[in-house]
């Protein structure tokens, strides 16, 4: 527990040398010292591997070990009724099923829950060390509980789906051998298209001030993580066999599951709701906005007369794009995609850096890979800008054609 919660912390500061020794360190015990890796419960595991590739550490061994380990795990799947928060007699609603598949080690002394499985996968794809048995063995585990995960961990799960078919190249295709995924990605046009252009919306709930460029130290020459290689065009994962696979009925249903307890959680008054960054359940007030600073850029648009919406959602939730234009910014750009900025606090970069996180890094290149243009307005670029004609063309020159490609290619380069 206490590696776990080590590494956890430490995940913010991966570009200080003392940060990436510990981080080493902590690898090289949890795999030699005693039993090695599996004497870490499921749990712990999962939390570990997030650690690890928050902080962009690579550590192949490591995640080889641990997803073997937790594969020889057996597993219990909870299910909780998305749509009451009664109590029974055992306590919080919760009810425990346990599976066991023909290829589970039962002599393994600590079982597995759905969670550890999904947040394990979730995290060896965000490093770029995934084990396709384990993928397979969370994606096909899942299935028969979509209706019964918790928010945050369903949105998980569809990140996972999303990024298994879109960088390992599963196929997911219908009985007519049409991806699934681009179906539903039109669906999400043909919304986007049809919908009216909305003005800024009040954001009232703020995030921690942002730091001034000055206060920021310059960006250090840290390795670079599996995300930013992945910017880069490196190849990452090994080639899939012909037998991977997703099954489209199962992304289908998982999206319109997110469609409808998404919906149903805005019309509920004073529900929580799910944060787009972290997956974080929080009170109304605090998620009703993203920061001060989107709030700003949403403004200056405004002004500028560009038609944008503000928190779009994609495939029902699983990526929140914090302002998305549904067309070119300039008349008659040969650029037909729509735009996705990203307005990127300090949060987005690793601390004291201006070397964007693993996670901001991983959703540009899938947004990227599902059609959009992406843009980054990052704070320290923001605060520099003191006047409401510097910062309206700012937004000018991001927003044309050549503008959003040097900025992808700034913000993705930096290692």
């Amino acid at each position: 527990t206490g590696a776990a919660n080590a590494t956890g912390a430490l995940a913010g500061e991966a570009g200080d040398d003392a940060t990436r020794r510990v981080l080493g360190r902590i690898a090289r015990e949890a795999l030699e010292c005693g039993s090695g890796i599996d004497r870490f419960d499921p749990q712990e595991l999962a939390h570990l591997l997030v650690g690890f590739a928050k902080a962009g550490h690579d550590s192949p061994d490591l995640f080889r070990e641990a997803q073997a380990s937790l594969l020889n795990r057996t597993l219990t799947v909870q299910s909780l009724p998305p749509a009451s928060d009664s109590e029974d007699e055992e306590g919080g609603g919760a009810k425990w099923i346990a599976l066991f598949p023909s290829f589970v080690k039962l002599n393994v002394r600590r079982s597995a829950s759905l969670q550890d499985f999904i947040t394990a996968v979730w995290a060896a794809l965000l490093a770029g060390r995934s084990d396709p048995l384990l993928l397979r063995r969370a994606i096909d585990s899942a299935g028969p509980y979509l209706d019964s995960l918790p928010l945050p961990l369903l949105v998980q799960l569809g990140q996972v789906v999303v990024s298994t078919v879109t960088l390992l190249g599963w196929s997911c295709t219908d009985t007519q051998g049409k991806s699934m995924l681009e179906r539903l990605l039109a669906e999400d046009a043909t919304e986007f298209s049809q919908a009216p252009a909305v003005q800024p919306v009040a954001l009232t709930a703020r995030r921690p001030r942002a730091k001034s460029l000055a206060a920021a130290k310059p960006a250090k020459q840290i390795p670079a993580s599996q995300a930013v290689l992945a910017e880069k065009g490196q190849p990452l994962y090994a080639s899939r066999s012909d037998s991977d696979s997703i099954g489209a009925d199962f992304l289908r249903r998982l999206v319109q599951t997110l469609r409808k307890r998404r919906a149903s959680v805005s019309r509920s008054s004073g529900s929580p709701v799910l944060d787009k960054e972290d997956g974080l359940v929080l009170s109304p007030h605090v998620a009703a906005a993203s920061s001060r600073l989107h709030e700003c850029v949403s403004g200056a648009l405004s002004r500028l007369g560009v038609a944008h919406v503000n928190e779009r959602e994609v495939l029902g939730g699983i990526y929140v794009i914090d302002i998305a234009l549904p067309s070119p910014f300039q008349a008659g750009a040969t650029e037909s995609r729509p735009i996705a900025i990203e307005v990127d606090g300090p949060t987005h970069f690793v601390r004291d850096t201006l070397q964007p996180t693993p996670e901001t890094l991983h959703k540009r290149r899938i947004l990227k890979l599902m059609g959009w243009n992406v843009v980054s307005v990052a704070y320290f670029d923001w605060e520099n800008l003191r006047t409401e004609s510097a910062r309206q063309a700012h937004l000018t020159n991001l927003l044309s054609p050549e503008g959003s490609a040097a900025a992808f290619t700034k913000n993705a380069d930096v290692a």
